[in-house]
């Protein structure tokens, strides 16, 4: 009976393991595909011949084009650069402050 035991639980042993190993080997298998398809994927913007925003990946012919991240922004203009700001606020207000601490 003592010998029926032992060769249970080694059988419980073995295929513990056996899953084990299947499970490893099928996780570093998917991750071989995952780089592979990846390998082939077309880099953002390939097609852009001008500029591609960072906020929003967007392709414009300057960056001053590039629009907000967040649709309900306000795109505040100065000069060659821009700042997005929330819709409840002023441009002028918000552009003055900037330039105060900025001539500090």
């Amino acid at each position: 009976m003592r010998r029926l035991v032992t060769y249970v639980a080694s059988f419980l042993v073995a295929i513990t393991l056996l899953q084990l190993g299947n499970a490893f080997f099928q996780f570093f298998q998917q991750e071989d595909t995952h780089e592979e398809a990846e390998r082939w994927e077309q880099p953002a913007g390939a097609g852009c011949t001008g500029y591609i925003c960072h906020d929003t990946g967007s392709c414009v012919s300057k960056p001053i084009e590039c629009p907000c991240p967040v649709a309900n922004e306000l795109k505040c203009l100065h000069g060659d650069w821009y700042m997005c700001i929330r819709a409840d606020q002023s441009c002028g207000a918000v552009l003055a402050s900037v330039g105060s601490a900025t001539s500090k």
